[in-house]
């Protein structure tokens, strides 16, 4: 009986020449052109079992995509500072099969009237643009340690995980939508925190926010999961809006007039709700004009589920403004019976030269927390 190796070998040899064929990879020839065009490949216009690398290393690049293309997978790299960017912006349909990757001073802006897909992970280690009415759908993992930015109704959809390590997510962004079916991780290094502005519509499985500073500023963040903050998080533009089933802090909240924070979907008991520790800070500011007695300005919404109070309220009183005595603001609403504990240290108590100052109302029988403005008895 022969052995079997050597028939394994061949059959191994076939099999890498089999995939080999089926798995190619086109580069860039260099300079400014339309991905159309042949003479800009040295193998020809990309097909789908073409791995396309894209690399300006001797000059800068700028490529066109003005059709319909299938491909198996991206790669972007630079040398020497050379700008090496890709425009997405003909076409209805633009697959890459498996990944895509964007390293130093690569950009990809999507434009296209159609849709963009990434069939598993898309790197982003340089500058990524969705803008136009157009989408990109990453069916894996979104790892972003670059700019990443959504303008125009630019449509962005994460089936796995969204990982942001960079200060610049969403800096530029304007309008459109990010939604993450996994987790949305926002995530720095010791010397550099991630930084995240979220102006579009986002709505999220899971939020992270950990070493990172996470701003909504007119956008809307729905999370139907859990947002753990360790870090900062604020509601900072006009009409700014977050509503999240459960939201732990162990870092600062700031929420500023004109928005609105909504926690807890549940019923009173679950897990869901708002729950601030120890070293957690929520900071509320009061301007002039504010809604009071009510559940708009810089009020605070709960609507189901347990509130759970510690750590610190950090009351910031527009400069020049004293609200008469008998002036309540409600910061917190939420069922009746569902809180527990309260702030252990309340910052900024003193106003109107010392005349007035805030006292905390715990209305659990009622089903809210207020700052009821009254005289300090001097």
């Amino acid at each position: 009986m022969r052995p079997a190796l050597p028939r394994l070998l061949l059959l191994a040899v076939i099999t890498f020449a089999f995939s080999s064929a089926f798995a190619q990879t086109d580069s860039w020839l260099g300079g400014d052109g339309y991905w159309e065009s042949s003479i800009h490949w040295d193998h020809g216009v990309p097909v789908s079992s073409s791995d396309v690398v894209i690399n300006a290393t001797n000059q800068a690049n700028t490529v066109f995509l003005e059709s319909d293309s299938t491909i198996h997978s991206l790669s972007m790299r630079s040398s020497n500072y050379n700008l090496n960017d890709l425009y997405v912006e003909g076409g209805q349909n633009f697959v890459i099969t498996q990944s895509v990757s964007l390293g130093f001073y690569s950009r990809m802006f999507v434009r296209s009237p159609g849709t963009t897909t990434v069939g598993t992970n898309l790197i982003d280690g340089g500058e990524l643009t969705v803008s136009d009415n157009s989408t990109l759908k990453v069916l894996g993992n979104l790892t972003a340690s670059g700019g990443t930015d959504l303008l125009t109704g630019g449509n962005l959809t994460v089936a796995g995980n969204l990982v942001n390590s960079n200060y610049y997510f969403g800096q530029e962004s304007t309008a459109g939508t990010l939604t993450v079916t996994g987790q949305l991780a926002n995530i720095g290094a010791s010397t550099q925190k991630a930084g995240m502005v979220l102006a579009a519509t986002v709505n999220a499985g899971n939020v992270l926010n950990a070493t990172g500073g996470i701003q909504v500023q007119g956008g809307a963040l729905t999370v139907s999961g859990r947002l753990n903050n360790t870090d900062d998080f604020g509601l900072i533009g006009t009409g700014a809006v977050a509503t999240v089933s459960t939201l732990e802090n162990s870092g600062k909240i700031e929420i500023y007039n004109g928005t609105s924070l909504q926690v807890g979907s549940g019923t009173r008991g679950s897990t869901t709700g708002y729950l601030q520790y120890a070293n957690g800070t929520l900071v509320e500011h009061i301007y002039r004009g504010a809604v009071i007695k009510g559940s708009a300005g810089s009020t605070t919404l709960y609507q189901g589920g347990a509130v759970l109070l510690d750590g610190t309220l950090n009351i910031q009183l527009q400069s020049g403004f004293n609200p008469p005595i008998g002036t309540t603001y409600k910061i917190f609403t939420f069922d009746p019976g569902a809180l527990g504990g309260s702030f252990a240290n309340v910052q900024n108590v003193s106003f109107n030269n010392g005349t007035e100052m805030w006292q905390v109302v715990y209305d659990n029988a009622d089903g809210y927390v207020a700052l009821k403005a009254v005289s300090s008895g001097t």
